[in-house]
């Protein structure tokens, strides 16, 4: 394998690596969230705060589901780089090269919209625990 092929499946490998740790990391987290808002609502709290509740359950929901999304995007193009790197005279497509640009811009949207709806869910959860607090 020519020592350039070579970097590039690396480097396309360890940025795969680093996404599935984050993605996995972000799975943990929403499982913690959706365990506190379980704990949350089991309080006197009120209607609105209830509603709240639904909504980041729902919100949730859907970053699972794009998680998981760009979880099954990355291990197809991890078997695309697996199989291109183990046979000799196979080349790297500009398509495989645009499939994981793709990815990543996947990555960086999730993450902008994870990182919004993080910042969303710590002012809800603190403000409703100030008021269980005041209750």
């Amino acid at each position: 394998m020519d020592t350039l092929k070579s970097l590039l499946l690396t480097d396309l490998h360890f940025e795969h690596v680093q996404w599935l740790n984050e993605l996995r990391f972000w799975e943990d987290e929403l499982k913690s969230f959706n365990n506190r808002l379980s704990e949350t609502i089991m309080k006197d709290i009120s209607q609105e705060a209830k509603a709240q509740i639904e909504h980041f359950h729902n919100k949730f929901i859907l970053h699972e589901r794009a998680i998981d999304q760009i979880k099954n995007e990355v291990k197809k193009h991890e078997s695309v780089l697996a199989h291109i790197s183990s046979d000799q005279d196979s080349q790297m497509s500009e398509d495989t090269v645009v499939d994981h640009a793709q990815i990543r811009d996947s990555m960086a949207t999730e993450r902008t919209m994870y990182t919004q709806l993080k910042s969303e869910y710590y002012t809800f959860l603190s403000r409703t625990l100030q008021e269980i607090r005041e209750a």
